[in-house]
């Protein structure tokens, strides 16, 4: 019996089932036309920070740490780091310099900031009275849900980004 021809057989079937694998994951990844190409790319994120307000790694205890875990989770995003303010003066200057940077567009969930794959979730103020009076959480957007959202409209909303 002559295998030659039941080789050649699953040869071609490989090949075409690589093919249309191929055909399948290309049409179903999300694609930016050329124009919007230059918001892929991540960046120093223009972040101003007052003096009494810090970039850290401690994250909050308690009931805090639970509800930016929930927002967190909710919207699919992966934590960066933490921003704390020692003063409630301090966290109102940095929330007003956020507001008036046009570069960082509010969420349509509130108390949340978007500039490119960078979201900051404000947590508002700290019940602990020790320990400093307003958190927030800087994090990332996975790359995928970030390109179909900007996909759409990077000559609208998105244009400020440029």
């Amino acid at each position: 019996m002559n295998e030659k021809p039941k080789i050649l057989g699953a040869i071609g079937w490989i090949l075409l089932l690589g093919a249309i694998l191929t055909i399948a994951v290309f049409l179903s990844t999300p694609r930016v036309e050329w124009a919007c190409s230059s918001l892929l790319e991540q960046g120093d994120t223009p972040m101003f920070l007052p003096t009494d307000c810090t970039l850290t790694e401690r994250a909050p205890t308690g009931d805090a740490l639970e509800r930016f875990e929930a927002e967190r989770s909710k919207r699919g995003l992966r934590h960066q780091s933490w921003i704390e303010c020692a003063s409630p003066l301090g966290a109102q200057e940095w929330v007003r310099a956020m507001e008036a940077d046009r570069r960082w567009l509010p969420s349509y969930v509130p108390g949340t900031y978007q500039w490119r794959r960078t979201i900051v979730v404000l947590g508002g103020r700290s019940r602990n009275l020790a320990g400093p009076q307003f958190i927030a959480e800087v994090c990332v957007m996975p790359r995928w849900p970030y390109i179909r959202q900007i996909r759409a409209e990077c000559d609208g909303k998105f244009a400020v980004w440029k």
